[in-house]
């Protein structure tokens, strides 16, 4: 098998991985986000696909460029979702240039060979070696997985001291070990389809934080919940329309456990953006709570 036809299989596979995203995912910027990055990873294979078809020297060295947008965008994307679904300032604009300042300086490459040297010529793009720019886009995109990460695990120890949210660090981890001996001109690793693994470990670490629930998703509930329909769910103390199984009595919201204070509630929980909940009476030991739309 070929590696243009190993990716394109893998990109089937990756498109009915992004439909079944946007059924698991019910909260709205979670999804954005998410959604944008499995777009990425498409479009990344996409351009893998259409390197393997063009002959042009010039052309597929420009497309292999091009490979650095979802490079460069999938971990800016991942760690602006991270500050925001833990609700934590962000400076948007910033990372967003860094990134785009990077994207232009390995599209321009041909001009100043910063970020790969051609030690034969342009011509023979396929011999090359990995500049000062290649290695600070390293950094710059780690570093963004990395604190992503930590950022999704410190939040979730907050609320419950389970450290299996630091899990997904070891599919990072393993990311770094791969660039490494990828960089390092192994064989074995150089042979490999670099966008089809890096995709792989990509949907590894996302499936990783849905299963360890540091991503809001729907998936877990009907595994936590079993009797979330009709009646029986307001005989357990749950709204019958919360899609967060908030439980009346309860501490903290199933899906993503923040309290919000504000003036005029008690407690709002803030974990379902989708849904509010309405004070409307204090018994004398918890308050009770009107779930509406």
């Amino acid at each position: 098998m070929t590696k243009m036809q190993e990716t394109l299989i893998y990109l089937v596979i990756f498109s009915f991985w992004l439909i079944r995203l946007y059924y698991k995912l019910y909260d709205k910027k979670t999804r954005k986000y998410i959604l944008y990055i499995g777009l990425l990873i498409i479009l990344w294979l996409i351009l893998r696909i259409s390197k393997s078809l063009i002959d042009n020297i010039t052309i597929n060295r420009l497309i292999w460029y091009l490979y650095y947008i979802p490079m460069l965008l999938i971990p800016t994307l991942f760690y602006i979702f991270s500050n925001t679904s833990i609700r934590k300032k962000v400076h948007k604009k910033a990372l967003y240039i860094v990134s785009t300042i990077l994207i232009l300086l390995v599209l321009t490459n041909d001009l100043h060979q910063l970020a790969f040297k051609f030690p034969s010529g342009l011509e023979d793009f396929n011999t090359y070696k990995h500049n000062i720019i290649y290695f600070i886009i390293c950094i710059w995109t780690f570093s963004l997985l990395a604190k992503g990460m930590i950022n999704l695990a410190k939040d979730k120890i907050k609320v419950k001291k389970d450290f299996k949210a630091f899990l997904p660090l070891i599919i990072l981890i393993i990311e770094i070990i791969y660039t490494g001996l990828y960089v390092s001109n192994l064989s074995i690793i150089r042979n490999s389809n670099l966008a089809v693994i890096t995709s792989i470990i990509t949907c590894l670490g996302i499936e990783l934080m849905f299963y360890l629930n540091l991503i809001p998703n729907n998936s877990k509930y009907k595994n936590r919940y079993p009797s979330l329909q009709g009646d029986s769910l307001q005989e357990q103390g749950y709204s019958k329309n919360c899609k967060c199984s908030f439980k009346k009595g309860e501490r903290f919201c199933a899906s993503r456990r923040h309290w919000r204070d504000r003036p005029s509630y008690s407690k709002i929980c803030a974990g379902c953006p989708q849904y509010r909940y309405q004070r409307v009476g204090y018994n004398g030991q918890q308050d009770s709570y009107n779930h509406y739309r």
